[in-house]
Parts: C-alpha cells; sequence; structure tokens
C-alpha cells in the first residue's frame, strides 16, 4: 500500500465500550487520495500523476496480501531519531542518529517469507 495516514483520537468515540475514555495513535496503509472519497481516488489527481497509487483493481485469481509489523519500545534517554535498524534471529535493534541502541524481539521473518509461519 503506498499511502500511510496516521492520526490520533482523544475521547472523540462516546459510543460504547468507550464512552469517551479512548485516547489512541493510529497508522493505517492505503491506497487512495486520502479524504477525497473513491470516485477521486480513480480519477488523476495530483498523487496519481506523481506516480503514486491511488487506487486499485482486486482479483480472486491473485490474493493481495500486506505484511508488516508494528510495536512500541522504550527508549532510552537521548535516543533520537531512527538512523538505522538491524535485523537479527527474531529481533531488530533500532539505532538512532545520538548512537543509542534499542533491541527488541519481533517476528519480522514472515515479512520477507512466502509463509506465515515464520
Amino acid at each position: 500500500m503506498p499511502g500511510r495516514m496516521l492520526w490520533m483520537e482523544n475521547g472523540g468515540r462516546h459510543g460504547a465500550p468507550w464512552n469517551g475514555r479512548n485516547a489512541c495513535l493510529g497508522i493505517e496503509d492505503g491506497c487512495m487520495n486520502f479524504d477525497l472519497g473513491l470516485a477521486a481516488s480513480c480519477r488523476p489527481n495530483p498523487l496519481s500523476r506523481r506516480g503514486i497509487a491511488t487506487c486499485a483493481v482486486f482479483s480472486d485469481k491473485k490474493p493481495f496480501e500486506v505484511r508488516y509489523v508494528q510495536g512500541v519500545a522504550r527508549l532510552p534517554s537521548g535516543f533520537d531519531r531512527v538512523r538505522s535498524v538491524q535485523f537479527g534471529d527474531g529481533t531488530a535493534t533500532f539505532v538512532s542518529n545520538s548512537g543509542k541502541r534499542v533491541l527488541v524481539k519481533v517476528a519480522h521473518r514472515f515479512v520477507f517469507r512466502d509463509d506465515l509461519s515464520a
């Protein structure tokens, strides 16, 4: 999916079970011209003219998969921006511009494999 939508919500869901008590951040992948809707996404638009797909055709003959990993990790003091990520056996090490490192356990192999057995 070529697009990422980052969003936050702060108590905006008043129905059950949230009852206004929710506070969250979200990351959503998509192939869209964002809030302009399906019709605008399927027509030529500023994003599609720049080579960013905003519409896709799916087929039951070829499954479509999006494989990604999301997580949260506690960062040490002084960890600024992520400079690189090094993948190990069931781990990922995030290295900051300041040289700080964070090692986390993560089942990342399924992203790069033909099966989901990682």
